[in-house]
């Protein structure tokens, strides 16, 4: 978040100098916001949550810098994750062609939202180190995520951003498909265009009979069951 990249930047890269002061979110927390319980206090600041919930912002704005019809956001510390190389990514960029451009394409180790999502844990369901958007959809992503942490706020509450894409995608269906991966290469090798449908289908049947499973177990043990989250 400081003008040092612009120096010796690489070709064909442009590089968009930004401030905190900018994030969207900046100055508008209340003090005293309840953060996720399950936080590491040294590194899930208040800040850091902040500067997290940027990213569909920052996608929505790098179509002003682009004619292309996608932009694809990866986090930098994919490339400090096992097995994940640079032949991975650029064998991932040479399948985005075939990219839907009807959906906003995710990296997904839950598979679709159903439930509450909690708010006191990281939701799985969008990881969040490899998203791919359409041009038609950045700005209305951007938009429900930042209506969906503007509710959580007025809840006393803020997490992770990708718990608010979760809220969103559990809300909006319609806009996202998945592709399923771990904490690895899969991240990039798990996205093969023509089996997203199939595999949301999958992930989706399957949580489909957790839920089932769990409200047989409210109705056996009312006691037992906690909602929580949003």
């Amino acid at each position: 978040l400081d003008e040092s990249l612009t120096v010796d930047a690489p070709p064909q890269t442009t590089v968009i100098p930004t401030r905190f002061a900018d994030c969207w979110l900046a100055g508008r927390v209340p003090k005293g916001i309840r953060l996720p319980a399950g936080a590491n206090a040294a590194k899930d600041t208040l800040d850091y949550l902040i500067i997290m919930h940027q990213k569909s912002r920052w996608i929505a704005d790098a179509f002003g810098h682009t004619e292309a019809d996608l932009v694809v956001w990866i986090d930098f510390g994919c490339m400090h994750i096992p097995r994940v190389t640079p032949q991975e990514v650029v064998a991932f960029y040479s399948r985005l062609p075939l990219a839907r451009r009807d959906v906003i394409t995710v990296a997904s180790m839950w598979g679709p939202p159903i439930m509450p999502v909690s708010l006191d844990s990281p939701a799985w369901h969008a990881v969040g180190g490899v998203l791919i958007v359409p041009r038609p959809l950045a700005d209305r992503f951007a938009l429900l995520v930042e209506q969906a942490a503007e509710r959580l706020i007025e809840g006393g509450r803020l997490a992770w951003e990708i718990n608010t894409w979760a809220i969103v995608w559990r809300d909006h269906p319609e806009l996202f498909a998945g592709y399923p991966c771990a904490f690895d290469a899969s991240l990039f090798e798990g996205f093969q265009p023509g089996r997203l449908r199939a595999v949301s289908s999958l992930v989706l049947a399957r949580r489909a009979l957790g839920i089932l499973l769990r409200q047989v177990g409210r109705l056996v043990n009312p006691a037992a069951w906690i909602r929580c989250g949003a």
